[in-house]
């Protein structure tokens, strides 16, 4: 095996073009999913596809503003 480091692949990585780098974690996907993940590796996926932006505003807690005065 050749003596690459991790952060040498990252930062090749990021000389990639957005498509290409799309095409790397297809790729990097597809390999996971042929093999058992661990729960810390799970949870990476999860966190990965979270989006954290800000509620613009609360949902009310009151049924007739979500379904109208007729209570349906």
């Amino acid at each position: 095996m050749s003596d690459i480091t991790l952060d040498q692949i990252i930062e090749w990585a990021d000389t990639l073009s957005p498509q290409d780098q799309t095409q790397l974690m297809a790729h990097l996907l597809d390999v996971a999913k042929k093999r058992h993940l661990t729960s810390t590796e799970k949870m990476t996926l999860l966190k990965a596809v979270q989006i954290d932006i800000d509620v613009i505003e609360e949902p009310s807690i009151r049924r007739e503003d979500w379904y109208g005065e007729d209570g349906r």
